[in-house]
This record gives structure tokens, sequence and C-alpha cells, in this order.
């Protein structure tokens, strides 16, 4: 930051990306990357000309210590910002990190409450895209406790909020619709789930070669994780071997991504390498089924 610039300067910069970045073609993927790049610039001078406070001070120190595996006192830290939080849209970034922190020590139902708690701390927040994310991860774990109802019920909101969005997002749509893509393929509803993964295809292949969106280029990874699981289901073996392939292929490359966090990086790798071990071992490949368990154990 030179000495001329006035101190609200990296303020008023984040807004405008912030802003432009919403109202960019969504199909026009080389501007969405060169603003993307502009906006990592731009927080990290937002985030230099800040002044510290007890909440950023203690967010610093849990992040210290989840990335060294201290689950109590990251839990502990979780907490403490859920009492300092003076910002609208941090309890719902706090609660889905305390959610985590509980997976970690294997306390899945006190981690599923906090799922639901992120959720409504982001609907208290009235901003769209954090509601749709929450929803996204809610119906997630709703899906894993075989809930498959309530995971349908978080989807359907989703997608109708996202309709009402002042700014379409279609990559995010077709995220939704990979998601329930993936709950027909569990109904054994195989035709519809082609169709929710073909209206997804062209919104998130467009990704493929992104090398910073995260967002859409995890959604395309969902779509070849669940393409690969119909494959499968419609005994295309080799299809779901090579849509397994594409799956790990993108998890590899955003577990590379410099500008996340590493403890989500290694997350991140870490879930992909279960889903091919466990696709794998249904195709009969017990070795690649091996192989990809012990990768993922080496890096939880």
């Amino acid at each position: 930051m030179s000495d001329d610039t006035e101190p609200d300067d990296e303020n008023i910069e984040f807004a405008r990306l912030l802003e432009e970045a919403s109202a960019a073609d969504p199909h026009d993927l080389q501007a969405q990357e060169a603003l993307g790049m502009a906006l990592l610039a731009s927080a990290g001078e937002w985030a230099e000309a800040q002044v510290s406070t007890p909440y950023t001070i203690l967010h610093d120190t849990f992040l210290e210590v989840r990335a060294r595996g201290d689950w109590g006192a990251a839990e502990d830290a979780c907490r403490r910002l859920l009492t300092l939080a003076d910002v609208d849209t941090q309890p719902c970034k706090i609660w889905g990190d305390l959610a985590g922190v509980l997976t970690q020590q294997g306390r899945w139902e006190e981690a599923y409450q906090a799922i639901q708690a992120a959720t409504e701390a982001a609907r208290a927040s009235d901003v769209t895209p954090l509601i749709t994310t929450a929803l996204e991860t809610e119906a997630t774990w709703a899906e894993s406790r075989q809930e498959y109802s309530h995971a349908q019920t978080c989807l359907e909101e989703a997608l109708q909020r996202l309709a009402c969005a002042e700014y379409k997002q279609d990559w995010l749509r077709a995220g939704f619709l990979v998601q329930r893509a993936r709950l027909r393929l569990r109904e054994g509803a195989l035709e519809q789930a082609a169709q929710d993964l073909e209206t997804a295809e062209p919104e998130l292949q467009p990704y493929a070669n992104s090398m910073m969106l995260t967002g859409p280029l995890s959604r395309l990874e969902s779509w070849w994780d669940v393409t690969a699981q119909l494959r499968l289901a419609q005994e295309d073996h080799s299809g779901a071997h090579t849509a397994a392939e594409e799956a790990l292929w993108i998890a590899r490359r955003i577990a590379e991504f410099p500008h996340l966090d590493l403890y989500d990086r290694r997350l991140g790798l870490h879930r992909a390498l279960k889903q091919f071990a466990e696709l794998q071992d249904s195709l009969g490949d017990t070795k690649a089924a091996e192989a990809a368990q012990q990768e993922a154990s080496a890096i939880k």
C-alpha cells in the first residue's frame, strides 16, 4: 500500500471487485479467472489494512491449532468465536468450522447439529450465496445419514432461492442438480438422475481447465463422481472407471490451489480418494481401491 493511499481505498476496491464479479458474464471463463485473481490480490491488501480485533486474533489462533490437529483447542476457539461474531455472515462459517472439528473427534450427532445451526445462521444473514451453500452442505450431511427426504427439501429450497436471485450463477444451480441426481440414483430413478446430469453438464464443463475457480470446479468433480455412479448402475464399467478417474484428477488439481487453506485442500483430496476407492471396490479392482485407501490414510 503506497503512502498516498487513503485508509478506505482497500475497502472501496474490494467492494467494487465483488460487485463486478457478481455481475460478470457466467460464460466468460477468462474474465472470471481475471476477476478472481484481482479479488485475491485485493483481499490480501484489504486484510492487511484491517485493524486486529479479538475476533480476528482468535480466528488466526483457530487456524493454527486446526492445522496441527489440536481438535480440543480448535473446538474451544470456535465456541468463543461464536460469542465474538459481530458481522451477520460470520456465525454461519464458524458453525461450519465447528462441525468439521467435531467430525474429526467422531462426534457426528453434534457435528450435524452444528451444520443445521450454520444453515439457520445463513438464513438470518439473508445473503443468498451463503444460504444456498449452507443448504448444500446440510443436504450432503442429510444424505450421508440416509435422511433423503430432508436432503431433497434442502436442495429444492436452494434451487428456489437461486431462481429468485438477482445475479444468476448457472454453475451453482448445476451443482444442486448434481446433488439431486445422486439422490435420485439412491432411489433407483436412473433416468431422472441422467436428466439432471445432462442439464448440469454444459454449465460445468467449461470450467474444466480453471486454475482457481474452486466453486464451479468442485461441482464438476461431483458431476464426474455421480456420473461414475450412474455408469456403474447402468453396468457400464468402463464408463464408470473413466468418470471416476476424471473426478479424482480434478480433486488433485484443486488440492494444489495455493489460495486454499491447506486443511481444506487435504480434506477435499481425502474425501475424493475415499470415493474413488469405494467405486473401484464396486468395480472389483481391489488393487486400485487399496492404493487409494492408503493414499487417503497418508494425508488424513
